[in-house]
């Protein structure tokens, strides 16, 4: 999985948080509310390959649909991590400082 990848996870799950109901993101996906948990978690292996991908994708064109061009198919395969059961880590340590290096090259 990408450090690129965590990143817009980590920060699009933070603006989730902050402004956008469970509600409305369950009525704009597919997710259930245990999914919802274990994605804003930080668990993307939540269901298998290639649902995680696709529930994923549904979830940030729902919140941020500017950033669905850094969500690839291989950072959800764990045939392709390393490690089965990572996680992305949610803090509020500034992700939106690492996101907009990654989207202006800064």
């Amino acid at each position: 999985m990408t450090s690129e990848f965590q990143t817009v996870l980590s920060e699009v799950i933070l603006k989730r948080k902050k402004s956008i109901s469970e509600k409305f993101i369950k009525q704009k996906t597919a997710l259930s509310t245990k999914q919802l948990q274990d994605l804003e978690s930080g668990n993307i292996h939540f269901v298998n390959y290639p649902y995680n991908y696709y529930l994923t994708k549904q979830y940030i064109l729902a919140i941020s649909p500017k950033l669905i061009s850094y969500i690839k198919p291989n950072d959800f395969n764990k045939n392709t991590n390393d490690d089965l059961k990572e996680k992305i880590n949610v803090t509020n340590d500034k992700p939106l400082d690492k996101l907009k290096k990654i989207i202006f090259n800064l």
